[in-house]
């Protein structure tokens, strides 16, 4: 994973980085062009939407649907999100489900690197727009405010969680490069505690603050 983003000194050069940026923009107008189809309301938020994003920044996307037809949608998600390129992983993380709807962190691999999208499936009656969103296509209005997040819970089997932590390498590769200090704490955190409660034959990883560190629990993971 990591060798698909090739950095030196902690930087991409100017090439590597013009290219992952035109490649988001195309991947970004595929999915919107897809979903305006069908949905009645999409807009982005985050970094990108609020234009103080950086290369390595993924796409938040979110898609409203009317109530009776968000179900198919969500029924056929998987088909739908390998309809825009190679799926490396997915993950759902429950605590970021809109109320009647889903979250999946989806991250694709793409010839100018790894890029991630996280998409929002909402039905209308629970659907906001927060604030510093970008408006891709608005049939309908949608009403403005905080994200209603759905409460339940399905317990997951151990593979879930697996997932999870190798799509937090990703976030970590980028973490990295930004040289945040907190990010991969996190990361060593939550795949120790993996290991400890589900995956006890894997090594303990310490974090000594650079890629090697997500190098090591990659490589643990694919064992």
């Amino acid at each position: 994973m990591i060798s698909i983003i090739k950095v030196q000194n902690g930087k991409m050069n100017h090439e590597q980085s013009k290219s992952l940026i035109e490649t988001r923009d195309k991947l970004l107008l595929s999915i919107k062009n897809f979903f305006e189809e069908t949905a009645i309301e999409g807009h982005i938020f985050g970094s990108l939407a609020r234009n103080d994003g950086d290369t390595l920044s993924d796409i938040d996307i979110w898609f409203t649907f009317k109530d009776g037809e968000v179900g198919d949608v969500i029924e056929k998600r998987f088909e739908i999100y390998n309809r825009f390129g190679k799926v490396v992983i997915c993950h759902e993380a429950q605590q970021n489900f809109p109320l009647g709807g889903k979250y999946s962190l989806v991250i694709y691999d793409t010839p100018a690197g790894l890029i991630q999208v996280d998409y929002f499936l909402c039905p209308q009656s629970s659907s906001r727009i927060i604030p510093n969103s970008k408006i891709l296509f608005e049939k309908t209005p949608i009403e403005k405010g905080a994200m209603i997040y759905d409460p339940k819970r399905i317990k997951k089997d151990p593979g879930d969680k697996l997932n999870f932590v190798i799509c937090m390498c990703f976030v970590g590769i980028k973490k990295v490069i930004r040289k945040d200090p907190d990010f991969l704490n996190f990361l060593i955190s939550e795949y120790n505690d993996m290991r400890a409660r589900m995956f006890p034959e894997l090594s303990v990883v310490e974090n000594d603050d650079s890629f090697n560190t997500i190098k090591n629990i990659l490589k643990n993971c694919k064992s």
